[in-house]
């Protein structure tokens, strides 16, 4: 492209176009990398589009980063950077990348707290699967009083949460080097007691056989152990809804797949007291699933 005299939109444009093989994602991958590079937030991208953009070596950066992005390396890893609810976070080769609709478990957690006639520090957190730690660490931004406990298989996740928990200054985040369901020692007293306890998390929902599905730059790159949720995808949803089922003061705030809320539904019917929440989105997005109060 002429590197001269253009505006952001001309980079957009450009960018979304080359990465238009990932039709799903390559707008907000474009908008992401111009405001990353640009030090733009997020909130005023669109008021400046029409603005030429002067800086030579950083539109040559932004031109053959999308380069490199195109030849099978995701922005996030390139960029050890990416956002989530417009704020920049570190993201580490091999951890799983936050993505634009898991923000949505962040407000409906938020929803479900507001609903809960508790003191903060009577409700207590456990994600599963923490990643880069953003799901934990924007909940503790909100509620300082709240305490999390979240649990991760990967080391390098591990060191990734603590990374952005040292950024952002939390103290009530607990991140656990550990498979969640052997970890019963930590998390059973929590799950048995009166008071609440709300499991958050974008668990592994991709059936097995359908991993090679998505796009290569996905599966190539990101941790399979974050992907696949076994044959119907549904493996972590059947066991943690057990676990919550453990307690009568439990609830669960969960992102999951495509065409798989009938067979959720389904599940949870076998539950007594619960009170079921779907979140829908466009087609082509993940929901978010929020069961209050689920039990035998």
């Amino acid at each position: 492209m002429n590197n001269t005299l253009i505006t952001y939109k001309d980079l957009f444009s450009w960018g979304t176009n080359e990465l238009q093989a990932e039709k799903n994602t390559s707008e907000y991958e474009s908008k992401y990398l111009i405001c990353l590079l640009f030090d733009i937030p997020l909130k005023k991208f669109d008021s400046i589009l029409n603005t030429k953009a002067k800086n030579q070596k950083l539109i040559e950066k932004f031109i053959s980063t999308i380069k490199k992005r195109k030849k099978g390396t995701p922005l996030a890893y390139l960029l050890n950077t990416w956002f989530f609810k417009e704020k920049k976070y570190y993201v580490d080769k091999g951890v799983f990348i936050p993505r634009p609709e898991t923000e949505r478990v962040v407000n409906a957690t938020k929803n479900l707290i507001s609903e809960m006639n508790y003191e903060l520090t009577d409700i207590t957190i456990l994600e599963i699967g923490f990643g880069t730690g953003v799901i934990s660490i924007e909940l503790a931004q909100l509620y300082y009083d709240l305490k999390i406990l979240s649990w991760d298989i990967n080391t390098q996740a591990l060191i990734n949460a603590k990374k952005n928990t040292t950024l952002y200054k939390t103290k009530n985040t607990t991140f656990i080097n550990k498979d969640f369901f052997e970890d019963q020692k930590t998390w059973g007293p929590i799950i048995h007691a009166e008071k609440p306890v709300i499991i958050v998390g974008n668990p592994p929902y991709i059936p097995n056989n359908h991993i090679k599905n998505l796009y290569p730059i996905v599966w190539q790159n990101e941790p399979i152990d974050a992907l696949a949720g076994g044959t119907k995808g549904l493996d972590f949803y059947i066991k943690l809804f057990e676990i919550a089922s453990q307690g009568k003061n439990n609830s669960l705030v969960l992102e999951f797949g495509l065409n798989q809320e009938t067979l959720l539904k389904k599940i949870i019917n076998s539950y007594k007291n619960k009170k079921i929440h779907i979140i829908s989105a466009k087609k082509s997005i993940p929901k978010v699933l929020v069961v209050k109060n689920i039990y035998y």
